[in-house]
């Protein structure tokens, strides 16, 4: 890409500014969209229009009116100069960021040799006060990086075709004709036609046009993604009680927000007598559907360990069993709970869970602490029951670790004790006392955060 592409003469000023405005143009409104956009295409948009922009500029700066327009005009030679130095980095990122046009090793040494050349010829251009005096290596540079990347691109099935046919058609096109004015500028061809700017016309159409068709092909694809998400979490809402079952004397509430559309926390209830109910809640690490896909198994995991209900380490040491070797690497952590109201007492285990809450009619409060580890990671583990008595006005609070972790705009958690130590009227009742935490949490929050970072789940059960 030799500076001197457009010859001078005030003849070819017209055409040389036709070019320059609209490669600048097209440059400044990619770094737009770029700056605009947080993701997708973005860093293509960047570099496309850092490559355009300098482009433009060089072109307007070389012609015969700018030289007559700025007086001293020497700094003219410079910034071209430096302009034709610099641009091919860009350009480059732009091939190998769209087509992966090369190895990533080859790609690192080309661009660490274009990168090293650029500051070097800059500083002894300005050193010795002569512009365009380190141009000699650019040429051969820039030769032999576009001839490294033009088998890729011709032969690239990485990307749609729809993407691939104008995108080709625009790099080999520029690439043609830079090709071309660098070899003249070595002198190896006679020519002074000077169409390096046509193909980059040409270019910019074609990469232009198949980031387009990048963006609508994503953007439908995220469409799917939602539509799917929708369905995932129409799916996961039927997972959750609709209500907890009719124990006389008990009144339960269970609220859960996800981080995002779908979660991965889980809480169900088993019913175990007139007056015996069990509580589990559950939390998957992870977030999203992943999450929630394992959330289903804990689930139908519940479900097959009926017979194992009225006693929670015994029922966690099954789910751990069930779920060894089915979730990867992933791991469960959990809460189960029997409210026995004929003994006035509650039974629970832990696997890794945050400790349920007992709150007495009083304000005192207990964290039924007991140990066990999570749940799907280690074979034969097992798990301590704590017993605790549930007298008259008593409250038992589960919850996720989303809500005792949830940060502050000053950094700092929620907390178990401000969980435990939260105000309440004597006779509110559980869906009170589970929106009243679901408030303080969002206060904690402040107006600066929306929703949650992980997903939040709490269940209060009270003597009704």
């Amino acid at each position: 890409m030799p500076a001197n592409a457009l010859p001078p003469g005030h003849a070819d000023d017209l055409v040389a500014f036709s070019f320059a405005a609209v490669i600048f143009a097209a440059g400044v409104v990619s770094l737009a969209v770029a700056a605009l956009r947080r993701s997708g295409a973005r860093s293509m948009l960047a570099y496309l229009g850092a490559f355009a922009a300098l482009y433009g500029i060089r072109i307007a700066i070389n012609s015969h009116a700018a030289f007559e327009l700025f007086e001293p005009d020497e700094w003219l030679d410079f910034a071209a100069a430096y302009l034709t130095y610099v641009m091919p980095i860009p350009a480059f990122l732009l091939f190998h960021k769209q087509i992966g046009a090369v190895e990533e090793r080859l790609f690192r040494i080309a661009m660490a040799v274009q990168v090293t050349y650029s500051i070097v010829a800059i500083v002894v251009d300005t050193v010795a006060g002569q512009p365009e005096l380190a141009m000699g290596p650019n040429a051969p540079i820039v030769i032999g990086v576009s001839l490294l990347m033009l088998p890729r691109i011709l032969s690239s099935k990485s990307i749609d075709p729809s993407e691939l046919r104008p995108l080709r058609f625009g790099i080999v096109t520029f690439i043609l004709f830079a090709l071309h004015e660098n070899l003249a500028a070595m002198g190896v061809i006679d020519s002074r036609l000077g169409l390096e700017p046509i193909g980059m016309i040409c270019f910019l159409a074609g990469v232009g046009i198949s980031i387009a068709r990048r963006v609508e092909r994503t953007h439908r694809r995220l469409g799917d993604i939602e539509s799917e998400l929708q369905v995932a979490q129409r799916i996961q809402g039927s997972l959750l009680p609709t209500s907890a079952p009719p124990v006389a004397g008990l009144d339960v509430a269970g609220v859960q927000v996800p981080a995002r559309e779908v979660g991965g926390d889980f809480y169900d209830f088993v019913q175990l007598g007139e007056r015996t109910m069990g509580v589990l809640v559950a939390d998957v690490a992870g977030h999203g559907v992943p999450a929630a896909l394992i959330a289903s198994m804990v689930k139908i995991a519940l479900a097959s360990l009926q017979a194992s209900a009225h006693a929670p380490a015994q029922l966690l040491a099954g789910m751990n069993s069930i779920l060894r070797g089915q979730i990867g690497r992933g791991f469960v952590t959990a809460t189960y709970a029997v409210i026995d109201l004929e003994s006035r007492s509650i039974r629970a285990a832990k696997a890794g869970h945050p400790a349920p809450l007992v709150i007495l009619s009083g304000g005192e409060a207990r964290a039924l602490e007991s140990e066990g580890p999570v749940l799907g990671r280690f074979p034969g583990a097992a798990f301590e029951l704590v017993e605790a008595p549930f007298p008259r006005g008593a409250r038992v609070v589960f919850y996720t670790d989303g809500v005792t972790e949830a940060r502050g705009p000053d950094g700092s958690s929620y907390g178990e004790e401000r969980l435990a130590s939260l105000p309440l009227p004597p006779a509110s009742s559980a869906t009170d006392h589970a929106m009243a935490i679901f408030d303080s949490l969002r206060r904690h929050r402040g107006s600066t955060h929306e929703g949650f970072d992980d997903d939040v789940t709490v269940v209060v059960v009270r003597d009704a």
